[in-house]
Order: structure tokens, then C-alpha cells, then sequence
């Protein structure tokens, strides 16, 4: 059977319209890296954390009551050679800040942070040494997840 171009093919053509997926998805990174450089924007992929965040970067910690106050201490620190960092918000969730997209995502290995691990992480960062003291333990049971979390995203800043 001869084809005359007036039938129509059994696979619709699909006509795409605007950015292509790599600007839309924030992957605009150039094979020099250079493409996510300039742009030190963090992104929050799905939902955002609840704020004060804490913020495992090394044996250090920051801290950030705002997504601005995120970006700033972000801007601050020299992310190279760091891959991702653990993030624990105001509920005690993980979060994962993946330093090369510059994008925070719940998508984590460790979704739930106890009270215990949140204060061992603080004893033992940097923060606590240059402080000279370590949060106590003792009365762990008489305080609030949210309220560690407070106390040692206060101690961090």
C-alpha cells in the first residue's frame, strides 16, 4: 500500500514545549562543572525541612533558623570534595543537603534522629570542643525532641 503522507501514524509524535529537563531540574551543570558554580542558589527538592535545621558538615556543625539563614552559612563554607551532608530539622528528620546540585531532599538514608543521637552528634563536633562543653545527657527524658534540637541548633551559631 502505497503511503500519500494524509494517514496518521499509530506512534503520536510528541512536540516538546518549554526548558529542557536540565533547566527545568536544576541539572545545568556544564562538563567543567562550572554551570552550578555560579548559581549557589539551594534548592529544596519535594518539601522543606522545618526550621532550626542542624547541619553535619565534617566534624562541624551550622545551624540555621531560615532557609536565608541556610544559604548564608552555606555561601560561607568551602563545599569541595564534600558529597553530602546530614541535616536534621526542628522533628528530628533527615534530610540530606547534596553540596554538587546545591538541593536539600528528604530523601535519606537516616529518616529519624533520637534525642540521644542529636546530642552525641553536638559532643562530639568541632563546635563543642571551641565551645569547651559538651550538652548534658542527664536529663535527656525531661526535654522535648524539638527542644534539643533548639537548644543544640543555639549552641552551633
Amino acid at each position: 500500500m502505497e503511503r500519500t503522507g494524509h494517514e496518521r501514524s499509530a506512534i503520536p509524535s510528541v512536540a516538546r514545549t518549554g526548558p529542557p529537563f536540565t533547566t527545568t531540574f536544576g541539572c545545568n551543570q556544564g562538563r567543567d562543572g562550572s554551570g552550578l558554580k555560579a548559581n549557589r542558589k539551594v534548592q529544596y527538592a519535594f518539601r522543606r525541612p522545618r526550621f532550626p535545621i542542624v547541619c553535619a558538615v565534617g566534624d562541624e556543625l551550622i545551624s540555621a533558623v531560615s532557609r536565608a539563614a541556610f544559604q548564608r552559612q552555606v555561601e560561607r563554607i568551602d563545599l569541595q570534595g564534600h558529597k553530602v551532608f546530614d541535616i536534621v530539622d526542628a522533628r528530628g528528620e533527615g534530610w540530606a543537603f547534596h553540596a554538587e546540585l546545591m538541593i536539600v531532599s528528604p530523601l535519606t538514608l537516616k529518616k529519624r534522629w533520637t534525642k540521644s543521637e542529636i546530642i552525641r552528634l553536638f559532643n562530639e563536633s568541632e563546635n563543642a570542643r571551641r565551645i569547651g562543653g559538651a550538652y548534658p545527657e542527664s536529663s535527656v527524658s525531661g526535654k522535648t525532641l524539638t527542644r534539643i534540637i533548639a537548644d543544640v541548633a543555639a549552641l552551633a551559631a
